[in-house]
């Protein structure tokens, strides 16, 4: 996989987490343009109105249509898979694929990777 895409919240976006971890394994990032996160990514996360932050159980339609749209973007720009990069995120979007593109949820990778390095520290006690 050489081309991913990342969706998350502004503040993930600004700080290039994504881009600058993955650009050293030969991976390009590949973010919502500035419209599209602004419009749709952010506030499907964080407005009152809709928000997942504030509409959790069940996600509000909307926040589930922006969200989709936005991954689907990414998937034509050329991503192979979209990081669900933002704890919320997969609450909106629980499906394995977009188009092309596989779905990754960062915070169960992270949840896998702990347990796997915890069962080694186990086995060194």
């Amino acid at each position: 996989m050489t081309r991913v895409g990342v969706l998350g919240t502004t503040g993930t976006i600004l700080a290039k987490v994504y881009p600058e971890v993955l650009s050293k394994y030969g991976i390009e990032v590949i973010q919502p343009s500035e419209d599209i996160q602004d419009l749709f990514v952010h506030p499907s996360i964080y407005d009152t109105r809709y928000g997942i932050k504030a509409f959790s159980n069940p996600v509000h339609q909307k926040a589930k249509e922006n969200l989709s749209m936005a991954a689907t973007y990414l998937s034509r720009k050329g991503a192979q898979a979209v990081i669900l990069g933002c704890t919320e995120i997969p609450l909106a979007i629980q499906y394995e694929k977009i188009e092309n593109s596989l779905i990754i949820d960062a915070t169960t990778v992270l949840a896998s990777a702990l347990i796997r390095e915890s069962k080694k520290m186990e086995q060194l006690v």
